[in-house]
């Protein structure tokens, strides 16, 4: 049975429509409160269930659903999430594969490189879980190695540190792969988040059908994802923009497949 909490009386919470959020001020915590990272079930003024989520007292986002049930996440539950998760995208070698909220996997960001996985764990309840999801990923789908991207400026605001490093311990040097039709120097381990914006692979493909014959300004282009679409689809040319010299000098040792 999960520790519960409850949503203060007053003003209506966006949890109580169905939000996956409850906010630290939005809810009464009886002493001792639950500890960071523990699952947690949201009940209403009236004592309703309103599903189970991961617990930080130190962040101002308190509770993340992960079930609509008063149930734990860990054991079975967290095993068929993952799962589920890499059943749906699976098939594409080069995607991202677990997307935090959307996968009911609170803070969980995965993504897919060919034979490489990088991970983002933003949550303390996820970051404590990890031992696990990564068991889970090894089993499913055997990986080369796998990168704990733990850099996040947000990783502070739930009382994390912050680190990269492979699960082997081993150093991972960038690599020539495809990636959205183009090939492309992937870091892994230097580039920005969890290496580049795979969650906008199809926004370039639809991008792209607009592009030929026309002219192209991609600002905030990082390493040039929707501009290299739009080359590549026919357009006359492309200009991209970017505040980062990393991203910028990276840009160019991408190239069409």
């Amino acid at each position: 049975m999960l520790r519960a909490i409850r949503i203060r009386p007053g003003p209506p919470a966006r949890s109580l429509r169905g939000h996956p959020w409850a906010f630290l001020g939005e809810v009464e915590v009886s002493n001792p409160p639950p500890v960071d990272g523990d699952c947690v079930e949201l009940t209403d003024p009236k004592g309703r269930c309103l599903g189970a989520g991961l617990w930080n007292g130190k962040s101002q986002i308190a509770w993340r659903r992960y079930s609509r049930r008063p149930i734990s996440l860990d054991g079975a539950l967290l095993e068929e999430l993952v799962t589920a998760a890499v059943q749906r995208r699976g098939g594409k070698p080069v995607c991202r594969l677990v997307w935090s909220e959307a996968d009911s996997l609170p803070g969980l960001v995965v993504d897919r490189y060919n034979d490489l996985l990088t991970i983002q764990a933003l949550t303390c309840g996820i970051d404590r879980r990890l031992p696990q999801i990564l068991d889970i990923l090894q089993r499913l789908l055997k990986p080369r190695e796998i990168v704990l991207r733990n850099d996040a400026a947000t990783r502070k605001l739930e009382g994390l540190d912050q680190h990269i490093r492979t699960a082997s311990g081993q150093p991972l040097e960038p690599s020539w792969m495809e990636v959205g039709g183009v090939q492309a120097s992937v870091d892994l381990m230097g580039g920005q988040k969890t290496g580049m914006y795979l969650d906008q692979l199809d926004q370039h493909a639809r991008v792209a059908q607009l592009a030929k014959g026309r002219r192209v300004l991609d600002a905030f282009c990082n390493q040039g994802g929707f501009g290299l679409a739009c080359a590549k689809a026919g357009a006359t040319s492309v200009l991209g923009l970017d505040s980062s010299e990393d991203a910028i000098v990276a840009a160019p040792r991408r190239r069409d497949a």
